[in-house]
């Protein structure tokens, strides 16, 4: 995902979020939420929401490296392995395919 300054994120199999500089000369592992993080996307604030393969839908905090789950199921079921999450205009959270 691409931050409106030009910063990069993408997820990292090392358990967190690679944040890469808008100019492409630097790039730091951010956060360990553990598991295999996978979709990303960003909200409002900045943060980083993670569809993370192990079965949580976790937010990363870049500026403290700090994660919170979101879900672990949805409509009652356990989500096994959610794909990507989405944030609607009203910073309402989903994910689709499997969750």
């Amino acid at each position: 995902m691409c931050a409106r300054d030009g910063t990069v994120w993408a997820a990292d199999g090392r358990g967190g979020c690679t944040r890469i500089s808008a100019d492409g000369s630097r790039e730091e592992l951010v956060g360990q939420v553990g598991g295999e993080p996978n979709g990303i996307c960003l909200d409002r604030q900045g943060r980083v929401i993670i569809a993370n393969l192990h079965g949580e839908v976790q937010r990363l905090d870049p500026a403290t490296g700090r994660h919170e789950v979101l879900a672990t199921e949805a409509s009652g079921q356990k989500t096994p392995s959610p794909n990507f999450p989405f944030l609607d205009r009203q910073d309402r959270r989903g994910c689709p395919a499997r969750c």
